[in-house]
């Protein structure tokens, strides 16, 4: 399948990270496992909407992007973030 990004994941995932090159290799893992295999994600029920989690370790926020798909493509439609708590040292 080939992964599309609508135009508001897009401008999320600017606001959440301003360096494009950074933001498409923070996303490029999923696109990676859902284009292969997009039941991979959680199912949100009543609808055909899946999410997916990912962390972004070095700077202590998670992401879930909200998609949907079909044979033949996945659709990046938004993308949240939120902190999670990092260890001390």
């Amino acid at each position: 399948r080939t992964v599309l990004w609508e135009h508001k994941f897009e401008a999320e995932l600017r606001k959440i990270e301003p360096d494009a090159k950074r933001g498409d290799a923070l996303v490029s893992g999923a696109e990676w496992v859902l284009a292969k295999a997009p039941t991979k994600g959680t199912h949100m029920p009543r609808t055909h909407v899946w999410t997916f989690f990912l962390r972004d370790i070095p700077k202590g926020r998670s992401l879930t992007i909200y998609y949907t798909f079909d044979a033949d493509q996945v659709y990046f439609m938004s993308v949240t973030t939120d902190t999670f708590p990092m260890p001390s040292e």
